[in-house]
């Protein structure tokens, strides 16, 4: 704090003073600075609690917002590397109808023969089902082709890719919850203040009246010792010229 803070760094090597409260009153802290200059010091005090404050608070929401970024930075790379394979996917389909459509054409098969191969048989040897299926040259040049270049016209894959929109909506939602977070971060308080520092008329040191008063009591000691003393010091003398 004081390393961010240089206008607060003689707080660090003079009279700052911090206390806990009370056992009734848990959870209290209580500041305390002494100086030359009252109103300096009640405003030192006033800034170093409001610092302190925002230090807090700030830690607190930067905590939750590097939490929330790293979630959101992992749900884009998902997203991009979903998009990245979509693309390939597709070119790879595009490879596998051309090679086909080259069968097809060879074998002369230009449209789908629907009276043979348009039943899909399915047969059940014990728990498995085996589904005879046709050959894709078999749907001919004509269907291969138009999707060949349905594929090929394609601009947008996401629309096709498993649970893109679901993580989209995630991403949706923490963009929302920083928003949130951004509101409550500019209201929110770390610390409630009960009595802030102001600044005092009657200085807190010297205390006259106990300088005073220890000033008669002292004198008084020293007045009676003295007295004592001299008393001694002649009843000395007397006793050496006898």
């Amino acid at each position: 704090f004081f390393a961010e803070n240089p206008q607060f760094s003689s707080l660090q090597r003079n009279l700052l003073g911090i206390k806990e409260g009370a056992k009734k009153e848990v959870g209290s802290v209580f500041v305390s600075l002494q100086g030359y200059d009252s109103k300096l010091v009640a405003d030192w005090v006033n800034g170093f609690i409001l610092l302190a404050e925002r230090k807090t608070i700030g830690d607190f929401f930067d905590g939750i917002e590097i939490k929330i970024a790293n979630q959101k930075k992992e749900i884009e790379n998902q997203l991009q590397i979903g998009r990245d394979f979509a693309v390939q996917r597709r070119l790879d389909k595009i490879v596998l109808l051309e090679e086909q459509i080259a069968i097809a054409r060879a074998a002369m098969i230009f449209e789908r023969n629907t009276s043979n191969y348009a039943t899909v048989e399915i047969q059940r040897v014990g728990e498995t089902l085996v589904t005879a299926q046709e050959s894709l040259y078999m749907r001919g040049v004509k269907e291969l082709t138009a999707e060949k270049e349905e594929l090929e016209k394609r601009k947008n894959d996401e629309p096709f890719i498993a649970g893109f929109r679901d993580k989209q909506e995630s991403l949706a939602i923490l963009d929302a919850g920083l928003k949130q977070l951004k509101m409550a971060r500019s209201i929110a308080h770390a610390v409630a203040v009960d009595q802030p520092a102001l600044e005092t008329k009657r200085p807190v040191k010297p205390r006259r009246i106990l300088v005073l008063a220890l000033g008669v009591v002292l004198g008084g000691m020293i007045g009676v010792f003295a007295v004592f003393a001299i008393n001694l010091v002649q009843k000395q003398k007397a006793k050496t010229k006898e």
